[in-house]
């Protein structure tokens, strides 16, 4: 348990709006782009209210996009929460707030964008995410800001569990969310996350996990891997991994196509990009929520 409850503030409301999004069901969530300091969240349409909610993890102060369950879905009474965890860039990118807005949707859930930095912008300056990510280095720590948002998400009204998803640096603290065996977490979805065998207290896990992974991924060597998989077993987990063959990492990411970022090891794959957000769903839909 977190060694101080979080502290929840409302310090922005976003309008609803009766449109749909652009996205189509079958489509990867959109590119993301450049949002300007101060500035609110993109205007990805969404059938749900939604704002900005300040919270409190061992006194640093983070702020999540909290997306409503859609109507019909809150109608029919208790509805899951679904935490998004962001990439190294920050909680203010669009490109996670919309799949946020979509996992909503299409999930019936109450989503929370989770912030794990603290940032009030997007974190382009690659020496202020080096300063940002290497207090998340300790893995306590992580995990600690994970649970922070679990415990915003579980006080949203009719919200009865979670389920987590989280792209690369927030594949990683999805996973270390379901190593914390908190038992109101169902499951959790890795996408091109890092897949390692961290320091934390071993406990059994209650969570299952789907790994969305690319095979070329240089991030994950296949020592790391291999430790990863020794990791879960040893932690009695419920695992999946959907391995995409020549797939390198953050291959979600429609804007990740230039020869530089080839070069960095970074490469948008379509396929990849709608298959694994579909077996997203399914995991959820058919197999980690039908059970509960």
């Amino acid at each position: 348990m977190l060694a101080r409850a979080p502290r929840h503030r409302l310090i922005q409301r976003a309008p609803s709006s009766s449109s749909s999004s652009s996205s189509s069901p079958m489509s990867a969530p959109p590119p993301a782009h450049a949002s300007r300091r101060g500035s609110a969240p993109s205007s990805a349409a969404s059938a749900s209210a939604e704002r900005w909610v300040e919270y409190d993890c061992d006194g640093t102060s983070l702020c999540a996009l909290v997306v409503d369950a859609p109507q019909e879905a809150a109608i029919r009474g208790a509805v899951p929460a679904v935490l998004v965890a962001h990439t190294a860039i920050g909680v203010r990118d669009d490109f996670v707030l919309d799949a946020a807005r979509r996992a909503a949707k299409e999930l019936g859930a109450v989503a929370v964008a989770c912030d794990l930095y603290g940032s009030r912008e997007t974190v382009w300056d690659a020496e202020d995410r080096r300063r940002y990510m290497a207090e998340l280095q300790d893995r306590n720590v992580l995990l600690k800001r994970m649970e922070a948002a679990l415990e915003l998400a579980m006080s949203q009204p009719g919200v009865d569990k979670a389920i987590a998803f989280g792209y690369c640096l927030g594949g990683k603290a999805v996973l270390d969310l379901a190593r914390g065996a908190r038992p109101e977490v169902l499951g959790v979805v890795s996408f091109h996350g890092i897949l390692d065998a961290p320091a934390l207290a071993l406990k059994p896990m209650s969570a299952s996990v789907l790994a969305c992974h690319g095979s070329a991924d240089p991030f994950i060597p296949e020592d790391q891997f291999q430790a990863f998989l020794r990791d879960m077993a040893d932690r009695d987990a419920d695992v999946q991994i959907l391995t995409f063959l020549g797939a390198k990492h953050a291959f979600t990411r429609p804007e990740k196509t230039t020869q530089e970022d080839d070069d960095a090891g970074f490469q948008y794959a379509p396929k990849a990009a709608t298959r694994s957000w579909d077996a997203m769903k399914r995991f959820f839909i058919d197999d980690v929520l039908a059970q509960d």
